[in-house]
């Protein structure tokens, strides 16, 4: 599957590896993954195409990461995506150290400084 620039699917990949970095995939996070589906208008074909992808991705979790971080240029899309990377970090209601470290990777990348997670969300527009 290809994966473009500030696309729907490229936002719902980054979604997916952060529901699938605990090798857990958890009935909270996939109600909110089918609610993000159906605002993107994302197809459950395309959903399970990303899915594969993310469980057969060959390079280690960091580089997929930041393959998929690089493909959001826009802030406002940025922004979005780190509000709904921290929701679904806490939908199982455990924070799992690569979830952190996810949001960290999304937060550097995307030129987001700040003390902490919360902070660099609090001062989302």
């Amino acid at each position: 599957m290809e994966y473009l620039e500030n696309s729907e699917l490229t936002m719902m990949r980054l979604f997916v590896l952060m529901t699938m970095i605990d090798d857990e995939y958890h009935e909270e996070e996939k109600k909110m993954v089918h609610d993000l589906c159906m605002k993107y208008s994302i197809s459950q074909d395309q959903l399970e195409k990303v899915i594969s992808d993310v469980r057969d991705n060959t390079n280690d979790f960091i580089s997929a990461c930041k393959d998929c971080l690089k493909l959001i240029t826009n802030k406002e899309l940025k922004n979005k995506s780190l509000k709904i990377l921290s929701a679904l970090s806490t939908a199982d209601f455990i924070l799992h150290e690569n979830e952190i470290v996810l949001l960290e990777l999304a937060a550097k990348e995307w030129g987001m400084n700040g003390k902490s997670i919360q902070e660099i969300k609090d001062n989302i527009q």
